[in-house]
């Protein structure tokens, strides 16, 4: 048996001579000088490692019985341990539900406007026997409070119609029973967020006007639209208009001149015309820069906008203006 083993260790060792000589044949001699930390570091662990050793030895001749049983009772815990983290990873995952939102919109500013409502669909059927089509009346909550119905629109989609239109950007925060949804759904939350229509505006036009009654009235028009009616003070103390003529390339510089405004809203107050106060045609080629900054609030409150508009409208100086 042990010419045997000694046999293997040889033809191994061989093996491994034989290796290293065919590595050195293709790479070369390579030579590595271990970092001044690895010595004391590998002396430490040493000396811990035989303090350890004499103390478990010291434990074992004092009471060899004890010593036993612990040390085969903490290797049963390390294997049991072992196992059980790998039965967690690798356990059986339930099969959740999971549920997806469509935020509503913001309400058309016109006469009999559909409230948008708040659209949750789930990824499998989810509604309990009997409950599609009709109003729910328990087992789901919604924070702010919100007098609005709940109802299946069918076993996959529930919805949430308000009484009273949105309010502006307000965060809101949907929290589920388990008895909302047939027995054999399970969903990984029991709640959802969702915000309601922010407030948002956008610059639609903005146009060189030259009245065709009166060729002496040159003016900037932009118009702006708001998904809700828009607090008018509140927007027009955010509105500049600045012009800069050929040379000048900047809004920036010296020779930029700022102009005064008029505004004009329908009936709604979603809708915002700009009208630059009247020039005269400059001698050189011009821009006029039409900017809102961000913080225009709805009259209904709520955040503003996030965002500054801007657009820029070019005028003709007197040599493109003859030519037209």
């Amino acid at each position: 048996m042990k010419t045997l083993i000694r046999s293997a260790v040889t033809s191994l060792m061989r093996a491994i001579r034989f290796g290293m000589a065919v590595l050195r044949m293709i790479f070369g001699e390579i030579r590595w000088s271990p970092p001044p930390w690895m010595k004391p570091a590998w002396g430490a662990a040493r000396g811990f490692a035989v303090r350890v050793s004499g103390h478990l030895e010291a434990a074992r001749r004092r009471n060899p019985t004890t010593f036993w049983i612990s040390s085969a009772s903490s290797l049963i815990l390390i294997v049991a341990g072992a196992a059980a983290l790998r039965w967690y990873l690798n356990r059986p995952q339930p099969r959740y539900v999971e549920v997806n939102g469509a935020w509503p919109r913001a309400t058309e500013l016109k006469p009999d406007a559909q409230i948008e409502p708040l659209r949750l669909s789930f990824t499998a059927s989810a509604a309990r026997l009997g409950t599609v089509g009709k109003a729910v009346t328990s087992a789901i909550t919604i924070e702010p409070p919100l007098d609005g119905v709940w109802q299946w629109r069918s076993d996959f989609e529930l919805t949430f119609a308000p009484r009273k239109d949105w309010e502006v950007g307000r965060a809101y925060t949907v929290t589920f029973s388990r008895g909302l949804f047939a027995p054999q759904v399970l969903l990984k939350h029991y709640s959802y967020n969702f915000r309601s229509p922010a407030f948002a505006a956008r610059i639609t036009t903005a146009a060189f006007y030259e009245d065709p009654t009166d060729a002496r009235n040159k003016q900037v028009i932009a118009t702006v639209e708001f998904t809700h009616p828009v607090d008018k003070a509140d927007l027009e103390k955010r509105i500049g208009l600045r012009m800069r003529i050929e040379p000048v390339k900047s809004f920036e510089g010296s020779g930029v001149r700022g102009f005064g405004f008029k505004l004009s809203y329908d009936k709604t107050g979603g809708i915002a015309y700009i009208h630059s106060e009247p020039f005269s045609i400059p001698n050189n080629d011009a821009e006029m820069q039409v900017r809102i900054g961000a913080g225009v609030h709805s009259s209904r409150r709520g955040p503003g906008t996030a965002d500054v508009l801007m657009r820029t409208v070019s005028i003709p100086g007197i040599a493109s203006y003859s030519a037209c």
